[in-house]
């Protein structure tokens, strides 16, 4: 139940986060702005697959705590989901 209940805020907090960065549409004393930087489309990517990664493993969690089997029956699925929750977050 921890699990799940830490995915869920992980998805809230991806989400949050991207609407706060996507909205801001100001623009500097220059004219300048956020959406001309790549590093700024690469943070909102970034976002984007987190948020995608953690609905995943949020209905991965929920579907284990309702058949006591995970979705991806693979004997590489711990270690890609150690790497990713590594990589994904940093």
């Amino acid at each position: 139940m921890a699990a799940l209940g830490f995915r869920l805020s992980e998805i809230v907090l991806c989400l949050i986060s991207f609407s706060v960065m996507a909205a801001d549409k100001t623009q500097g004393w220059s004219g300048d702005s956020y959406d001309r930087y790549k590093e700024y489309r690469y943070c909102l990517a970034v976002n984007v697959i987190g948020f995608v990664y953690a609905g995943f493993q949020a209905y991965d969690v929920s579907y284990y705590l309702m058949t006591q089997t995970h979705v991806i029956h693979h004997y590489l699925f711990p270690p890609f989901e150690f790497f990713m929750d590594q990589a994904s977050f940093p």
